[in-house]
């Protein structure tokens, strides 16, 4: 044997290579995928959460151009001349007040009547044109809170707060991550009922008839009044009387309507 030669030892050595390959090239890939993995989740979050945002300013630029419409404008009128109106009352300017009054009734009949001619329905408009009656007529009565019985001012209160608290667990039952979606804008639409509508009708027919009640019973309660005005003023006041009990019954019929026979029987028991 020559000096210096040492036989090499073919055992498991060549084996052991191998495996240190094979666990480094495991180490790569099991890197390389997760890296992949965390890489793309984020990316596909990023795009839901881009598309999210993209949906909610697609919601609200279509719903302010749902403001420019005709029907949703007169619509803002009539809400703006509530303010007016309560005005107008407390200081006993029944004139400006009728004459307010009476283009808020006719807008409440012209915006539904155009929305429905020329087919301008719009989701802002469910929403704004039952609003904007709430608005009138809560505004309305709390200017005649010296006429207008307590009941009555009770029960169109209490109808009111009725439908907001519906719509309002509706919206939590529903509830979502961002607040302008299609779902949440369907949660505050309002489809009115046959006996809403005629409630409506009735309600602003009382308050408008209160008005001109109370102008001719300014201008005819004097001492020197005739009897048969002072009679007549009499008739008038129990003819409010049995109507205000009419409107507060039909009032009733409407929240009850509105509520529905499922959601009275789940929270009303």
């Amino acid at each position: 044997m020559l000096k210096g030669f040492v036989r090499p030892n073919h055992g498991l050595a060549p084996y052991y290579g191998l495996l240190r390959n094979r666990n480094c090239i495991l180490k790569k890939t099991f890197t390389y995928n997760l890296i992949k993995e965390k890489f793309y989740s984020s990316r596909n979050d990023n795009s839901d959460t881009l598309k999210a945002d993209l949906k909610r300013n697609n919601n609200i630029k279509s719903l302010l151009k749902e403001v420019k419409t005709i029907p949703n404008m007169i619509t803002l009128s009539r809400i703006i001349s509530t303010p007016l109106i309560t005005y107008s009352l407390i200081h006993q300017d029944y004139t400006t007040s009728i004459s307010l009054f009476s283009y808020a009734a006719i807008s409440d009949f012209l915006d539904g009547f155009i929305a429905r001619r020329f087919k301008m329905n719009t989701r802002l408009g469910s929403i704004l044109d039952p609003l904007a009656d709430k608005i009138l007529i809560l505004s309305t009565i709390c200017g005649l809170y010296q006429v207008i019985p307590t009941y009555v001012f009770s029960l169109f209160l209490l109808k009111d707060s009725l439908l907001i608290g519906k719509s309002f667990i509706s919206f939590l039952e529903n509830k979502k991550n961002n607040f302008i979606t299609q779902q949440n804008i369907n949660l505050l639409q309002v489809k009115p009922t046959y006996i809403s509508k005629a409630n409506t009708a009735f309600q602003l027919f009382y308050i408008g008839g209160l008005f001109v009640f109370l102008v001719y019973k300014k201008e005819n309660n004097d001492e020197d009044c005739d009897a048969k005005k002072k009679e007549k003023i009499e008739h008038l006041d129990s003819f409010f009387e049995y109507f205000g009990i009419f409107v507060s019954t039909t009032t009733v019929l409407s929240g009850l309507s509105y509520l529905g026979p499922r959601f009275i029987r789940r929270y009303l028991k």
